[in-house]
């Protein structure tokens, strides 16, 4: 039975209660920088899961490493030290993985399968069992975090990890977003999207995952237009459109900033929203893709450049070489490819799509209905009136009492003013009658001539 048999995830799930970890290196140092935002996981449902828990453990590699036969006994006291056992998939039952890491002491079992490729991706996958089958959490990490993982290893250098394990609200939707770093629309659309989830509260239940366009040589051919090397990477495989014409930057240039971002969104996704729009008017309004131009932005939204490099440079199979097969661009390629290559920039769950130039409605109507479609109900956030975040809500309040004291204000004056003017009028009148008398008094006492 292959890995991929194990790993996989009940889409069943998506409806109910899921949750989520958060895992993070604890020792050493050297991949604690590394993975300075968490080691790429995903928790499987069919694992005991603990609510609102932290542990921090130490990570043993089991012989066998696949856990298929009874586990030698771990050195030293580590049953006193909340051992995690990171193991490889397949070459047996699942079951059996569990029953003989619970045998050997294990408080958590990581589980490597080499056929994942995106952890983002797992709703593809189907995970035979019911949730909680196994009374142990269960982690699965890709191939590549588990290659960096078990080679950091060793007995004078132990490898610990701090996990915290959260409720995640069952409402909370996913949508892929397709767009490129060399297209002005793209830079755009992620300003227009992260004000609308911001400012209506929407950004609680919705996660977005960006995914950057390219393609290979092929489609140049097919547009009528000419692919030069200076578009491409890995042979013609990966390309992108060159995004200034006859300017400074190139199509190679965008796919290498598609890595970048990719890697930034890796390690702090919500740096990723402030990083963009920042790019867009320092560097791509400039046409200016290099180093100089991005390390600065990437300090100003607090992440350490040499995190993002080194993920950078590991990304490419034929590393150092930044000029060969990248998962990140063959991941996004591959996904754009099952799409029918949409327009871009573009917004998708499951089969329903949003385009930056879409007609019909709007976009917050547009993630409300596939919240309500996805959860059975209408969120707080997309009902009349409640749509507003907190801080959007007090604004208003303001200033409708504003408006109001401004408009008694008005009222006031204008009342002062029309009562003196009719008090000034009607003194004009008694005056003017007053006089009128007078004359008209004096007028009879005068003797006739």
């Amino acid at each position: 039975m292959t890995s991929s048999l194990y790993l996989a995830i009940l889409v069943l799930l998506a409806v109910g209660t899921v949750h989520a970890a958060r895992v993070l290196v604890w020792s050493p140092v050297q991949l604690e920088t590394y993975f300075q935002m968490g080691v790429p996981h995903a928790v499987a449902p069919v694992g005991f899961t603990p609510r609102n828990v932290s542990l921090i453990v130490r990570v043993f590699r089991p012989e066998p490493n696949n856990a298929c036969n009874p586990i030698k006994e771990l050195p030293g006291n580590a049953h006193l030290q909340n051992p995690a056992l990171i193991i490889d998939g397949g070459d047996c039952s699942l079951t059996t993985k569990v029953m003989n890491s619970i045998a050997a002491s294990a408080r958590l079992i990581i589980i490597i399968d080499e056929n994942l490729e995106d952890v983002h991706n797992l709703e593809e996958l189907e995970y035979l069992g019911a949730p909680n089958t196994y009374r142990i959490p269960i982690l699965i990490i890709g191939k590549d975090t588990g290659n960096i993982l078990t080679h950091s290893l060793s007995p004078d250098r132990p490898l610990e990890l701090s996990i915290n394990f959260n409720e995640k609200d069952s409402s909370e939707l996913s949508f892929d977003l397709f767009l490129s770093s060399g297209d002005r629309n793209s830079y755009n659309f992620v300003s227009r999207l992260y004000k609308e989830l911001t400012s209506t509260g929407l950004i609680q239940r919705v996660s977005v995952f960006p995914r950057y366009v390219s393609w290979d040589a092929m489609f140049c051919t097919h547009q009528n237009q000419a692919c030069s090397p200076d578009d491409c990477l890995n042979e013609g495989h990966f390309c992108a459109l060159d995004p200034d014409g006859k300017g400074l930057g190139t199509g190679r240039d965008v796919l290498w900033q598609h890595v970048v971002m990719r890697c930034l969104f890796e390690a702090n996704k919500d740096a990723w929203w402030r990083y963009v729009p920042l790019f867009d008017e320092t560097c791509f309004q400039k046409q200016r893709y290099d180093r100089d131009c991005y390390d600065p932005l990437l300090k100003n939204v607090g992440v350490d450049p040499e995190v993002v490099r080194k993920c950078f440079l590991t990304s490419f199979s034929n590393r150092p070489s930044a000029d060969g097969p990248n998962k990140y661009i063959e991941l996004d390629q591959k996904a754009y490819k099952k799409w029918g290559g949409l327009g871009y920039p573009t917004l998708i769950n499951k089969q329903n799509h949003f385009s930056f130039d879409e007609k019909r409605g709007s976009l917050h109507q547009f993630i409300c209905k596939e919240l309500e479609r996805s959860t059975q109900n209408i969120p707080d956030e997309c009902k009349p009136n409640t749509g507003a975040s907190p801080l959007s809500r007090y604004a208003h309040f303001v200033i409708y009492v504003i408006v109001l004291l401004a408009t008694l204000t008005l009222g006031c004056l204008f009342c002062i003013y029309f009562r003196r003017k009719a008090r000034r009028e009607l003194a004009y009148e008694i005056d003017t009658n007053i006089q009128s008398k007078i004359v008209e008094y004096y007028n009879l006492r005068k003797p006739s001539e």
